[in-house]
């Protein structure tokens, strides 16, 4: 591990081993919404080029979007960004259950929208998250994430019901027709809070480790990202980006 100018750790090979290594990201942007935009758009103006490629923005369909959002969304799709679901709303109903209680703690906070729901209301919020995409003209995702990847108490054969084929969850992104899976490491960085940075920093740099040809590293930019404590570990994870790869490539 090295530390950057500002004193930021970063979780960096050596720097003899920089060079050497080729690093593949499925790369993504959560949580957009008709609040978050604007920021939305910062981030993807300071990507790098290679990172634009591929580059899947994780909506969540059930706020007050307005005429000017969804000809934004209509853009980005023209210029080649994938558009998903995300939630209806990523907000829970309530915490419920003690892994809701834990899971909200550790992770979620009130995102894990899945978690407060029963097994029917997932299904119809997965289809209609799905339908919102055509009724505002575009085109509809075949990929679907949990908010907070809680996907809650659906099976394998309850989402083959759901018009969506790829489901990504925190170890792994589905096939749902063939039941196949690419388990893939993650790299976050909504590091708000002194002990989320920590926990960030030691799990990007384990799941930096292991990732590599077989195994490309999944990066999750949220919206105020580069304003948290990790921005410059994202900004030089961003810089190493050899390849970035459309999900659908994992399973060719």
């Amino acid at each position: 591990m090295t530390t950057s100018p500002d004193g930021n750790s970063c979780f960096l090979e050596p720097p003899n081993e920089q060079r050497c290594r080729t690093l593949q990201a499925v790369i993504s942007i959560h949580d957009v919404t008709p609040a978050t935009l604007c920021h939305v758009r910062n981030i993807i103006d300071r990507l790098p080029d290679v990172c634009r490629k591929n580059l899947i923005l994780l909506v969540v369909p059930g706020l007050r979007w307005q005429d000017d959002d969804i000809r934004q969304l209509n853009e980005w799709q023209q210029q080649g960004h994938l558009l998903a679901g995300h939630g209806w709303t990523h907000e829970a109903r309530h915490v419920q259950g003690w892994r809701h209680r834990l899971h909200a703690l550790l992770i979620s906070r009130m995102a894990a929208e899945h978690l407060s729901l029963p097994r029917d209301e997932i299904i119809d919020l997965m289809q209609r998250n799905h339908s919102w995409f055509g009724i505002h003209d575009l085109a509809p995702p075949d990929y679907y994430v949990p908010p907070a990847w809680a996907l809650g108490p659906v099976t394998i054969d309850d989402l083959a019901s759901t018009p969506y084929e790829y489901i990504e969850l925190t170890s792994e992104i589905r096939r749902i027709s063939t039941s196949s899976f690419r388990m893939l490491p993650l790299a976050g960085f909504e590091a708000d809070q002194s002990l989320r940075k920590w926990s960030l920093v030691v799990s990007n740099l384990a799941n930096r480790l292991i990732s590599g040809a077989v195994r490309p590293l999944r990066i999750a930019i949220h919206p105020y990202d580069f304003t948290y404590l990790l921005s410059s570990d994202l900004q030089t994870l961003l810089e190493m980006v050899d390849e970035t790869l459309d999900y659908h490539d994992l399973f060719d």
